[in-house]
């Protein structure tokens, strides 16, 4: 919920020859000049009026350098206080800000998996629990629960 209204992930869509497929969720990877890392997870949604928009909540974690899709699993069972100090959240709702606004939270990863055992290749599953305080909105009661494919995780 955004403010105590609905908020979801926009729907996945398959590409076809001339379109694009879309995902409700990517996850990158960025290095700073000091080789400081994050692992950064989107996911894009809206409320029921935005018409599902481009509004998005990411969640940045700091990372050690060399941390790649192969440690994704070590997420698995976690539970993190995003308290600016380890990491941010960063969110930009159309319907309350013009503004990206950054925020504290934490977040909890019931699933975290992701290898190269399944049938086309990498596969996943992103599931858990958010709760995000922005400056101009609350995000109450985030659960997600994604299935992850390589065309999600960008790094």
């Amino acid at each position: 919920y955004i403010n105590g209204v609905l908020w979801r992930t926009q729907n996945r869509l398959s590409g076809g020859f001339l379109s694009p497929s879309s995902s409700e969720v990517y996850l990158t990877k960025t290095t700073d000049s000091s080789f400081n890392s994050m692992l950064i997870i989107t996911w894009y949604g809206g409320t029921q009026s935005s018409q599902y928009s481009d509004d998005y909540i990411s969640l940045y974690i700091s990372m050690p350098p060399n941390f790649s899709h192969s440690d994704l699993d070590s997420l698995n069972g976690k539970r993190l206080e995003i308290d600016s100090t380890r990491g941010y959240f960063l969110g930009g709702i159309s319907e309350i800000s013009n503004n990206y606004e950054i925020g504290t939270g934490s977040i909890y990863f019931n699933r975290f998996t992701y290898d190269s055992t399944g049938v086309n290749g990498y596969t996943g599953k992103l599931s858990g629990l958010l709760e995000v305080d922005f400056p101009d909105f609350k995000f109450t009661n985030g659960r997600f629960d994604d299935d992850l494919t390589i065309d999600q995780v960008q790094f």
